[in-house]
């Protein structure tokens, strides 16, 4: 998971490094690829960007797990725009892991927390990042036969669904847990989600009966699975946007007694299927999960 940081002024050889790598740049091609940011200018930039941001400008550091600078995200008023242009940059290095989405919606989280209603990003028409601001709801305001520029309300989906059905969005702590246990294993889970599976997925469950067996909730492209009986936690998800989603499973056998990925594989593909619907129907989910296990007691005898 991402984290953003302010970065002090001695951190910005990343970001000299980072403009200055030719594979990192090349989606700025039609703008020249690779940008110089000698030291000399760093004391201008960085009064301009970080002390002195003025309500028109914010820029933050990406992070990883181990605290590694893997990008930036940014956003500034455009006055020929009228409006917040952004900005999001992933080392070339570090592709590939879902950094990109992620980068968008923390972006676009903070935007809405200082009141920037929507952004803003003219991309070149050949750049293929296009897919990736419009599967994380960026939709096309105008566009030339060099560049496209494309906008989204800063206001998460998730937000703006939960509104919509009156449903209160799962966090952390709005259940009793346990977290993921020494004993787990890991498979790859293929399968495709739409971009209003995952807004339905980014929901999450806060158990309202008995018969709701699930509480689950989403911290960025990660989502957790406890049973709310227990609050053991039975799976991790880590969703990745080619579709092969990582997925851990508890294998401790006094909270979980499956121990085959493949009868693992097909319930989470049930119960994503009753997860991804809106609103959540709980009940029915219990009934077709009871009566698979029956039927599973009934072939084993």
């Amino acid at each position: 998971m991402l984290t953003i940081y302010v970065p002090e002024y001695r951190d910005l050889w990343f970001r000299q490094f980072m403009l200055s790598d030719p594979e990192t740049m090349s989606y700025n091609h039609a703008w020249g690829g690779t940008i110089s940011f000698p030291e000399e200018r760093w004391q201008e930039w960085y009064d301009f960007w970080i002390r002195e941001p003025e309500g028109k400008r914010f820029y933050r550091y990406l992070k990883d797990e181990t605290g590694t600078f893997v990008g930036e995200i940014a956003y500034h008023f455009d006055s020929g725009l009228n409006g917040f242009i952004a900005d999001v940059i992933v080392l070339a290095s570090q592709r590939g892991k879902g950094y990109g989405g992620e980068a968008l919606e923390l972006l676009c989280a903070e935007a809405a927390k200082n009141g920037v209603p929507v952004l803003y990003d003219d991309i070149a028409i050949d750049n293929p990042a296009i897919a990736l601001f419009q599967k994380h709801g960026f939709i096309e305001e105008s566009h030339t036969d060099e560049k496209i520029i494309l906008k989204r309300e800063t206001k998460e989906p998730e937000k703006n669904m939960a509104e919509n059905h009156k449903i209160k969005v799962a966090r952390r702590g709005d259940w009793k847990t346990t977290p993921m246990p020494r004993r787990h294993e890991t498979f790859v889970l293929h399968r495709a989600l739409s971009d209003r599976e995952m807004d339905a997925l980014r929901l999450g469950n806060v158990p309202q009966a008995m018969e709701d067996k699930w509480f689950w909730y989403m911290e960025g492209s990660t989502l957790w699975a406890h049973r709310s009986w227990t609050g053991h936690c039975i799976f991790r998800i880590d969703f990745k946007e080619d579709q092969n989603h990582v997925v851990t499973v508890n294998r401790d056998p006094k909270q979980y007694k499956c121990t085959s990925t493949e009868e693992d594989i097909a319930s989470l593909n049930k119960l994503l299927d009753w997860w991804t619907e809106i609103p959540y129907d709980h009940y029915h989910e219990w009934l077709s999960e009871t009566y698979d296990a029956l039927k599973k007691a009934d072939e084993e005898k």
